[in-house]
């Protein structure tokens, strides 16, 4: 793994944030200030592509990049696009048993108005 892969990967492991790319170079040039941004965008599509991170997609705003261990799902806020992880149980036997086949993956997004976007409204 290359040195730069390896510090895209350590941002990406310990934000909870769910930074978007441009977000991880800005705290990947702090620490290797001759990355370029382009190179930040080839691997994290390795990096999807190789299941080492999750890619999140999100509407009318850029991509966000998430660990792949534990397994959880997101909500996200329509309000302020916040997503933040959350554990509903495991839906993959519900999966399985309502299709009837094996699964090898899903992705749930649960949008939402988070409580600080509640608060602003009242």
């Amino acid at each position: 793994m290359t040195k730069q892969r390896q510090l895209i990967l350590d941002i990406i492991n310990r934000s909870y944030s769910h930074p978007n790319a441009d977000e991880i170079y800005k705290e990947a040039k702090i620490v290797m200030p001759n990355i370029a941004l382009g190179t930040v965008y080839r691997n994290l599509g390795l990096m999807v592509k190789d299941g080492e991170i999750r890619r999140l997609v999100c509407e009318n705003a850029p991509d966000r990049y998430d660990r792949v261990a534990p397994l959880h799902d997101h909500m996200l806020c329509t309000e302020c696009g916040k997503i933040t992880d959350t554990d509903i149980g495991s839906l993959w036997d519900t999966i399985e048993n309502c299709v009837g086949e094996k699964i090898v993956g899903y992705e749930l997004m649960v949008r939402h108005v988070c409580n600080s976007c509640k608060s602003e409204q009242n």
